[in-house]
């Protein structure tokens, strides 16, 4: 056996160039595996730990609505659900997207803040009146270069900047304004994006879903914890594209090696007839094919999973807008599924030009030496 993993590595050094090429093609199909799974992940952990930042117990929105966070419902909808049995707190919030560079602001009553949403103030104070002031995120701050003081152009309103708050959340990228300016600014009198509610006894959740959905039959209601399986079908969506495309690769990579390792037992036929004139049977010459694509496959895993490193290491960024990014996230399981996965194609592509190693007859070769 130690023959043959020796014989694999000589004739993979003797064929420097159709190695390289082979290993290069295998490190750009795990570069691509990593890069596209490790996005797909980012943004459904990104989705999944935004909605469980979301302060309350309870959303409600217009039905029909892609996202809760993007419908229109009447603001008078509140009146009826402060009246409710074991009902704490009911918050109406806009949700709005700035134009300018596509950053969301959140509108909603100054009292309310501190029920919902959790943060440490950075610069200045947060929005505590009704005045036309925002509070914004230190993502939101240091990408626009603004600071406590500074003005920033919401949807073609100005308003000045009295605080920059972080709260290692997505809401650090976000605008934050009272209720009724988001109103005006986003042309929304009378209505509200959704409305949060919180409820003195968590065990009386259902119990307010129930009531809210005979009050206001035309609205959607759901826990905040399930939020998430609301947007289950853009994820999976996600998903099986991050697989197409990683399956594109995979197929190409696969045919190029089937390829290259075809053209390799073709000019090795009088080598292979050799051996098995020597005594090695088809099962040594198996081996050797196999273990020759293993390590090609191995090698170029790891130059994929290396270079994909190093990107990470350097701070792989997607851009989103002009001036926002998404970072992408390291997942080790990735790593370790892509070096997998190079091992498997190589192994899998030499299949045919074993089949057809293993039919070289030393005769029919020999006898034309």
């Amino acid at each position: 056996m130690l023959e043959i993993v020796i014989m694999a590595l000589q004739n993979i050094r003797r064929r420097a160039l159709r190695s390289s090429l082979t290993m290069i093609g295998l490190a750009i199909f795990v570069l691509i595996f990593i890069m596209v799974s490790s996005f797909t992940l980012t943004v459904q952990t990104g989705v999944s730990q935004s909605l469980s930042d979301i302060g309350g117990e309870i959303t409600i929105w217009s039905q029909g609505a892609p996202l809760p966070f993007f419908g229109s419902v009447p603001e008078n909808y509140t009146n009826p659900i402060k009246q409710m049995a074991y009902v704490k707190n009911v918050s109406p919030q806009i949700t709005g997207v700035e134009i300018e560079n596509l950053r969301l602001t959140i509108g909603l009553n100054p009292s309310d803040i501190p029920a919902y949403y959790t943060y440490t103030m950075i610069e200045g104070t947060m929005i505590r009146t009704n005045e036309s002031k925002t509070a914004i995120g230190y993502w939101f701050a240091d990408s626009l270069k603004k600071h406590a003081g500074d003005n920033i152009t919401l949807n073609g309103y100005i308003l000045p900047v009295i605080g920059v708050f972080k709260t290692d959340t997505w809401m650090d990228n976000v605008a934050i304004v009272p209720f009724s300016v988001a109103q005006e600014i986003f042309g929304l009198s009378g209505r509200a994006s959704i409305i949060m509610v919180t409820v003195t006894d968590p065990s009386k959740i259902d119990f307010v879903i129930d009531q809210i959905r005979k009050e206001l039959p035309n609205v959607s209601v759901s826990k905040n914890q399930e939020a998430a399986s609301r947007l289950a079908p853009l994820m999976n969506s996600i998903t099986l594209v991050s697989f197409t495309f990683s399956t594109i690769a995979g197929v190409a990579c696969f045919f190029g090696i089937t390829n290259i390792l075809l053209t390799s037992i073709i000019e090795r036929t009088k080598e292979i007839g050799i051996l098995k004139a020597l005594g090695a049977k088809g099962a040594d010459v198996t081996q050797m094919i196999m273990c020759e694509s293993a390590v090609l496959g191995a090698l170029g895993g790891l130059l994929g999973s290396l270079v994909s490193m190093i990107l990470f290491i350097k701070g792989l960024l997607i851009p989103i807008t002009s001036a926002s990014a998404l970072q992408i996230q390291v997942f080790p399981e990735v790593f370790i599924y892509g070096f997998i996965l190079s091992v498997v194609i190589s192994i899998l592509a030499a299949l045919y030009p074993v089949w057809r190693a293993v039919r070289v007859r030393p005769n029919e070769v020999l006898k034309f030496a």
